[in-house]
């Protein structure tokens, strides 16, 4: 019976020693050791957050983060070595006002960006050499044709002929005319539309044939 205990108690140690090997230290967390790859996730937080006021010609604080060289000499990032970037510092958010330093007057980042800016430097700050950022002109998220579908019905406006309600784009566009106060040109005459559509196709003038044939 004694000899069965003491098996019994050795068992139990065993298994709690092997458990416990598979648990982090007290107050750590496990450490990611994938590869940060700065063009897909250092580049864009850089561009979206910090290139508008850090650029070539709009250098505020005397720091332009287009390339790793103005970083590295300006003392802002020390490669392989976070805790002497001051980079770190000034992104950090304080978690008793939830504010950091950077970006300026604008959301700062999330703990998991801030992390990965981390990471990124302690494994060397990779920057490919003839990478220069820059900022997104206006046009490459606010352009008309990159916006989302979206399905519009067509409006009718009040007074509209009967002819114009019968297809959706010329709904479209007398609502547009009745918005800027503007009249409709007159219907154009065959004429016109058989020569319009030549020059478009061709380049030519239509034949005299071709204009009479059309007309009737």
């Amino acid at each position: 019976m004694k000899r069965s205990l003491i098996t019994r108690a050795g068992l139990a140690c065993v298994l709690l020693a092997s458990f416990s090997l598979l648990l982090p230290a007290s107050g750590t967390a496990p450490e990611s050791k994938t590869s940060v790859d700065f063009e897909t996730q250092i580049a864009p937080l850089i561009v979206e957050h910090c290139i508008r006021c850090h650029k070539p010609g709009n250098e505020k604080g005397e720091l332009s983060l287009d390339s790793l060289q103005s970083l590295t000499e300006k003392g802002f990032l020390t490669p392989g070595k976070p805790d002497e970037s001051y980079l770190l510092e000034v992104i950090h958010v304080d978690p008793q006002t939830g504010k950091a330093e950077m970006p300026k007057g604008a959301k700062p980042l999330s703990k998991e960006e801030v992390a990965l800016f981390s990471r990124w430097i302690k494994q060397g700050a990779n920057w490919p050499e003839k990478l220069k950022l820059q900022e997104k002109s206006k046009a490459d998220l606010s352009w008309w044709s990159l916006q989302p579908l979206a399905q519009t019905d067509p409006p009718l406006t009040k007074g509209m002929p009967a002819a114009w309600q019968k297809q959706p784009i010329d709904r479209f566009i007398a609502a547009k005319l009745h918005e800027k106060n503007l009249q409709p040109s007159p219907r154009a005459s065959k004429r016109t539309l058989i020569r319009r559509a030549t020059y478009n196709l061709t380049g030519l003038p239509p034949t005299p044939e071709e204009v009479a044939a059309f007309e009737n």
